[in-house]
């Protein structure tokens, strides 16, 4: 069976029954494709946000490093004096100086 999807000026497009099918058939499968896809995403979105965090604390810690001449004893006084916000909420957080400089990693909780 036929159904008329668009009609102007006597001008009818229709669309038949298999095409529908085929219409729902291929946006099921792009669904599931999504629906698996999503975890993978969600993995590299988390990978990016501990690198940027990584990023920050050693940018903070070198900044610093520029102005007083020593990088910080901990992560309190890069929060007190160079404004970052940790979120120890979502991350542990470890800062330790080995060799005169900074040991920086961010691990998930």
């Amino acid at each position: 069976m036929k159904k008329t999807i668009f009609s102007f000026n006597n001008l009818k497009i229709t669309v038949s029954g298999a095409v529908r099918a085929f219409t729902a058939a291929l946006a099921g499968c792009a669904a599931l494709i999504l629906l698996f896809s999503a975890p993978g995403f969600y993995n590299e979105t988390q990978a990016v946000r501990l690198k940027n965090a990584t990023a920050l604390i050693r940018e903070a810690a070198a900044n610093c490093y520029a102005l007083e001449g020593k990088y910080p004893d901990d992560l309190n006084y890069l929060v007190k004096n160079y404004g970052i916000v940790l979120e120890y909420e979502k991350y542990v957080y470890t800062y330790e100086i080995e060799n005169g400089r900074p040991y920086i990693e961010v691990r998930t909780r």
